[in-house]
C-alpha cells in the first residue's frame, strides 16, 4: 500500500506541474521536477505489494567506479532529452503544424500571384520589437506575463522646420507595418510582395500620396530615424504614420506600406534616414472634418473570422453599437465599450485555455494593446468600416535640449487602422490613453547616446517578445549529447587500458572475482592455453602445469596463488589485498 501510494502521489505532482503549476517557477525547472519524480518511482517495480527476491537490475560482477560512472552518464542523457521533449516539444511541434498546414494548403488566399515572389523565409529572432514568422504571421499567445524593458530602440528628430508643437497636440505613431488577415487567432499580410525600390537621379524614393482631402489640413513633416541594425533580417523602414518619401537608397516592399531596408553603413552598424510623412489620427481629423465616411478598399479589409462562435460574438458586442450614427462616432462609441469591458494588463492567465481574442473581450477581459487593436480591427469590420493591426512605437520621450524624440522597447505599440474616404489609412486607437502617453524631459536632460541603440547587453522581455526558448534550447542538447558521446569514447578507451579483455569462454567464470584471476585469465590466453567455459580454476592451473611451458617462476606462482585463492573462499581466512596486488604483479611481469 504504501508504494502504490506513493506512486500515485508522484504522478498526481507530475501532472500539476506540465499543467503549469505553480506558475512562479519557470517551464524549465517543472521539468526537471517531472523527471525526478519519474525517476524516483521506476525501483518501485510493482505497485501489487507483493514480495521477492529478485532484483530490478543484477550486476555479474562487484561494480567499480567507472560502472557508476557510466550507469549515472546514460541517466543523465536519458533526463536530458527527456528534458528537452517537455520544455521544447509542444512549442516545436506546434511550429511543425504550422509549416504542415502552410505549405499544404493549395489556395492562394491573394488571389493573385503576387505571393509566389514573396520571401520564403525572413529571420524571427530576438532583435527587434515586431516580428513575424517566416510566413509573415503573428499569433496572440493565450497566456503570457510580459515584463517591459528600457532600451533605446528609435531615435527621431524633426527637421524642414516642421512645427514640434503642432506635431505633439496629439499621441505620435511611429509605423513599421500591418496586417490584414485574421482568422480568429493569427493576423497576417495580404498579398506579400518583393519588390526593391531603389532611389534614382537624386530624388526620394516615393512610398505614398499626400492626402487630397487633408490638403492644407494635415501638415507633412520630414524627420530623420536612427535605428539600429538586427541580424535576424526584420530591418523596417520606421517613420510617422502615413510615409510619403524617404531619402534611403534602397528598400524592399514586402507588403502594402511595409518595407526592408537594404544594406547598412558597416561602422556603425546602424540605419540613419530622412522621411516624410502626414499623419492621420482619428482623433485630429475628428476635429478638422465632421463627414467622415468608411472607404473602398479590398474586401480582406472586411473579412471575419473562421470561428463560427467567435464570429457570433463579436456581431452581438457590434450590435451594441448605434449604427444611425456617423462614421465617427461610431467609432468614438465602439471605443468606449471597448474601454468599458476590459482592462490593460501584461498578463493574462487564461485558465481554461479559450481563444486568445475570445479570453479578452468575453473571459478575462484583460490585455495589452496588441489585444485592444485585434478586437478593435474586427469590430470595426461588423460596422461595414475596413481595417487592419498596425505596429510601431508610440509615446516615447522629448528630450527639449538635443530636440530628440527617443522611442525604448517599452514603448513598443499596436494600433487599429481604418480606411476612411479621402484619406486612406487612418491611426484609430483604442488603448487606455495613459498607456501612449508621451513625456517630456527637462532641458538639462541628456538623451541616450546613439552607441545604445547597438547594445545588445539585456536580459528582460519586451512588450512583445514572450522571452523565446528560455534556458533550454534544442541546440544545447545537441551540444551537451555531443559531449557525452565523447565522453563514453574516452571512458571506453581507458576501461580498455584499465581492465584486461575476457574471452567469451571465461567470462562467465571470472565475473565478480579479484583482480588477479582476471589477470590469469589473460595471461592463460597469451600463452594458448585459454580457460574452458566450466573449468573450476584448480582445473585450469592443472592445464597450464601439465604443458611444457617452460615459464621460469610459474609454477610456484601458480602454487601459492591456487592455495591463496581456496583459503579466501572456502576455510574462512581474511582476504590479503597486498598480497593480491602481489600476485598481479608477478602475472603481469610473465
Amino acid at each position: 500500500m504504501m508504494r502504490l501510494a506513493i506512486f500515485f502521489i508522484n504522478l498526481t505532482l507530475a501532472y500539476l506541474l506540465l499543467s503549469g503549476w505553480p506558475d512562479f517557477l519557470p517551464s524549465w525547472v517543472k521539468a526537471v521536477l517531472v523527471l525526478v519524480l519519474v525517476m524516483a518511482v521506476i525501483p518501485l517495480r510493482g505497485v501489487s505489494g507483493s514480495s521477492g527476491d529478485e532484483h530490478l537490475l543484477r550486476s555479474l560482477r562487484v561494480p567499480q567506479w567507472m560502472d557508476y560512472l557510466y550507469i549515472g552518464g546514460v541517466i543523465f542523457c536519458v533526463e536530458l532529452l527527456l528534458l528537452g521533449v517537455f520544455t521544447l516539444g509542444p512549442e516545436s511541434s506546434e511550429e511543425l503544424h504550422d509549416e504542415a498546414v502552410y505549405w499544404l494548403s493549395s489556395e492562394d488566399e491573394s488571389g493573385g500571384g503576387a505571393a509566389d515572389d514573396a520571401p520564403k523565409e525572413m529571420g524571427a529572432g530576438g532583435g527587434g520589437n515586431w516580428l513575424w514568422d517566416r510566413h509573415f504571421r503573428r499569433s496572440h499567445p493565450k497566456q503570457v506575463d510580459l515584463k517591459l524593458r528600457n532600451k533605446p530602440e528609435i531615435f527621431m528628430r524633426l527637421e524642414g522646420g516642421a512645427s514640434r508643437e503642432e506635431l505633439m497636440k496629439y499621441s505620435l505613431y511611429l509605423r513599421t507595418f500591418a496586417l490584414a488577415n485574421f482568422d480568429g487567432e493569427t493576423w497576417s499580410i495580404h498579398e506579400p510582395t518583393k519588390l526593391i525600390l531603389e532611389k534614382g537621379g537624386g530624388g526620394d524614393i516615393e512610398l505614398g500620396r499626400l492626402s487630397e482631402r487633408g490638403a492644407g489640413k494635415l501638415p507633412v513633416y520630414e524627420h530623420r530615424i536612427t535605428q539600429p541594425y538586427y541580424e535576424d533580417g526584420q530591418n523596417l523602414l520606421t517613420s510617422l504614420h502615413s510615409v510619403v518619401s524617404t531619402d534611403f537608397s534602397s528598400v524592399t516592399k514586402v507588403s502594402s506600406d511595409a518595407y526592408m531596408l537594404n544594406g547598412v553603413d558597416e561602422d556603425s552598424y546602424q540605419y540613419s534616414y530622412r522621411v516624410r510623412s502626414q499623419p492621420m489620427v482619428l482623433d485630429h481629423l475628428l476635429e478638422i472634418d465632421g463627414d467622415l465616411s468608411a472607404g473602398e478598399v479590398h474586401s480582406v479589409y472586411l473579412s471575419r473570422v473562421s470561428n463560427p462562435v467567435l464570429q457570433d460574438k463579436l456581431t452581438k458586442f457590434a450590435d451594441s453599437v448605434d449604427r444611425s450614427l456617423s462614421v465617427g462616432d461610431q467609432l468614438l462609441a465602439l471605443k468606449k465599450l471597448i474601454n468599458a469591458q476590459c482592462s490593460y494588463s501584461l498578463k493574462i492567465e487564461n485558465k481554461g485555455g479559450v481563444n486568445a481574442l475570445e479570453n479578452f473581450l468575453f473571459v478575462e477581459k484583460v490585455g495589452y494593446c496588441e489585444f485592444y487593436a485585434s478586437a478593435a480591427a474586427m469590430l470595426c469590420r461588423e460596422l461595414g468600416i475596413p481595417s487592419r493591426v498596425a505596429f510601431g512605437w508610440s509615446g516615447g520621450k522629448f528630450f527639449k535640449g538635443s530636440d530628440l524624440f527617443v522611442f525604448r522597447t517599452k514603448h513598443a505599440h499596436a494600433w487599429t487602422e481604418v480606411y476612411l474616404d479621402g484619406y486612406g489609412w487612418v491611426v484609430y486607437d483604442t488603448t487606455p490613453p495613459s498607456e501612449t502617453m508621451m513625456t517630456e524631459s527637462g532641458g538639462s536632460e541628456s538623451p541616450p547616446d546613439a552607441s545604445e541603440l547597438n547594445d545588445k547587453g539585456y536580459s528582460d522581455v519586451s512588450d512583445l517578445d514572450d522571452g523565446g526558448g528560455g534556458f533550454i534550447t534544442w541546440f544545447g542538447v545537441v551540444v551537451v549529447l555531443v559531449l557525452f558521446v565523447v565522453l563514453v569514447v574516452l571512458l571506453l578507451v581507458l576501461r580498455r587500458r584499465v581492465h584486461p579483455p575476457q574471452s567469451s569462454a571465461s567470462a562467465v567464470y571470472f565475473r565478480g572475482e579479484p583482480r588477479y584471476l582476471q589477470v590469469f585469465q589473460k595471461l592463460s590466453s597469451d600463452l594458448g592455453y585459454p580457460i574452458k567455459d566450466g573449468h573450476t580454476l584448480r582445473q585450469s592451473v592443472e592445464l597450464l602445469q601439465r604443458s611444457d611451458l617452460n615459464v621460469a617462476g610459474l609454477g610456484d606462482l601458480l602454487d601459492e596463488m591456487l592455495s591463496y585463492h581456496y583459503d579466501t573462499l572456502y576455510r574462512n581466512v581474511p582476504a590479503d589485498r597486498s598480497r593480491e596486488k602481489a600476485f598481479v604483479g608477478r602475472l603481469k611481469r610473465i
